[in-house]
Formats: structure tokens, sequence, C-alpha cells
């Protein structure tokens, strides 16, 4: 719902901005729907009249001892700076949003970090730009709503063997019961 909701606003936005806009996903090839998942993105850019570049990647060819999480992030990132240059792009626009920043700072903090790490994810950082920082998929997922879209979830998503999804469901959640505006705290 968060690039879905992203690349809606940004659709949008291009024409009275004067700027281009590009899209670029990334079929890792880990889940049975990741085929359903490309053609929808396919589908969405064709009807929004945004160029889409999409790859595919074999994560479990590039792990080299990392998760396979860390080896997905670290095979989209270098995606989707090819897919920057190829097109020209200025900038690559991510959906990461409040929710991902308090995890990222959850994760760091738990595992021991330094003070630029526990400060988290960078609004704007090494050509990218991350501008949904401040808002939480709540709010993310209201917008997308009250503009009628459509998104696919990703089932991994739900998988609490995975570090990141056990601090989603189970430490963020006794958080925000003790500060329902954390996120922006």
């Amino acid at each position: 719902v968060d690039s879905v909701s992203l690349l809606w606003a940004l659709a949008r936005l291009r024409q009275p901005a004067g700027f281009t806009l590009y899209a670029a996903h990334l079929n890792h090839g880990l889940r049975l729907e990741a085929d359903r998942d490309e053609d929808f993105v396919r589908r969405l850019c064709q009807s929004l009249g945004v160029p889409c570049t999409v790859g595919r990647a074999r994560v479990a060819q590039w792990r080299g001892g990392r998760s396979t999480e860390m080896a997905a992030r670290d095979i989209r990132r270098a995606f989707l700076f090819a897919a920057k240059d190829a097109c020209g792009a200025e900038v690559i626009f991510t959906a990461h949003h409040g929710g991902d920043q308090l995890e990222t700072m959850l994760m760091r903090m738990a595992r021991g970090t330094s003070l630029t790490g526990l400060a988290g994810i960078r609004p704007f950082a090494g050509g990218m730009a991350r501008p949904l920082l401040t808002v939480s998929r709540d709010q993310i997922e209201a917008y997308a709503r009250e503009q009628g879209l459509r998104w696919m979830e990703d089932a991994t998503n739900q998988d609490e063997t995975i570090d990141r999804n056990r601090i989603r469901h189970q430490v963020t959640p006794a958080l925000m019961a003790l500060n329902p505006q954390l996120i922006g705290a």
C-alpha cells in the first residue's frame, strides 16, 4: 500500500510540478505470488502512464551468508540505482514510512548501534528520497482507500521468524499502547 500510494501521489504531481516519473519493480522470485505482483505493478504503471522497468533476481544465488532479507535489500538497491541511471533520473523515491523508521531504529537499538545508526533512516541520502517517513501505515492506508486504490500485500510480512516482522507485530504494538503518537515522536 505504501509504494502504490506514493506512486499514485507522484503521478498526480508530475504534470503540475513539471517532472518526469519512472517506476521500477524487482521481482525477487521468493514467493509464489511474485509473478502476480509483477503483473499488478505493470498494469498499475500502464494505467497511470508511467514507464516501468521490471527486473528479476534469484536472491538465493546471491545470499553469501547474509539473511534472505538482507540479500534481497542489497539486490533491490543495486537494481534501483541501475534503473535510475538507465532512465537518467535524478533521485529514487522509496515509500519507507514511519513504521519502517520505528522498526529500523528498534532493530538497530537491539543489535547495538552508534548515534548515527540510532538516528534511523535519513529522509534524503545517497540519491534516495523517503518522503513518507513521518507518515504512519494507517494514514497511508486511509489515503489509499480515499483514492480508491488497490494494492497487493506481501504475505511474508506476517512471518514472525523474520526479525523486522517480529518487531512489527510484537514490540511496536506494545510501545504504541504506551504512546499512540510514537511514530511522530
